[in-house]
């Protein structure tokens, strides 16, 4: 059962990585308002993976599972926070090239995130929480293919 469970992860994280590749989505037009509601999507699916990874009771004392934990609460702050702002700027009205900083940010944590899963032991609840966080990333990546190409 494990194994099932970490197989189904690699297959969601390496969804999520290929949407946030440049090149790997087609570009979309930017439309303002449907970025701006994927960000408040993703920054709800973002708290969602966290709070279900602080829930879980960490590993036992000295364990590489132990570090890979809290490393990812780590993570999964800054991802957070770099979430949570990049639907403030694109609520006050900025666009792509201003946000796209924010949003590179958000991939390359994202990326960071997924390598320490692909070490550690994911379940559910946290499982589905991840698969519905890759799916908005996935779905706004394309907005930011045009500058990803830059």
């Amino acid at each position: 059962m494990r194994q099932c469970v970490r197989s189904i992860f690699f297959v969601l994280v390496g969804l999520a990585l290929c949407a946030a590749v440049p090149g790997a989505a087609a570009a979309s037009e930017w439309d303002q308002a449907a970025v701006t509601e994927l960000a408040k999507q993703l920054a709800d699916a973002a708290g969602n993976v966290r709070q279900s990874v602080r829930r879980a009771p960490p590993p036992g004392p000295g364990t590489s599972q132990r570090r890979l934990h809290f490393q990812a609460l780590d993570d999964l702050r800054v991802l957070q926070n770099s979430i949570n702002s990049l639907a403030r700027q694109l609520e006050a009205g900025v666009g792509r090239e201003e946000t796209f900083p924010t949003f590179r940010r958000i991939r390359t944590l994202s990326n960071d995130i997924a390598q320490i899963a692909q070490r550690a032991d994911i379940r559910e609840p946290t499982l589905g929480k991840l698969q519905t966080a890759a799916g908005v990333l996935g779905e706004l990546a394309p907005f930011y293919a045009p500058e990803e190409a830059s």
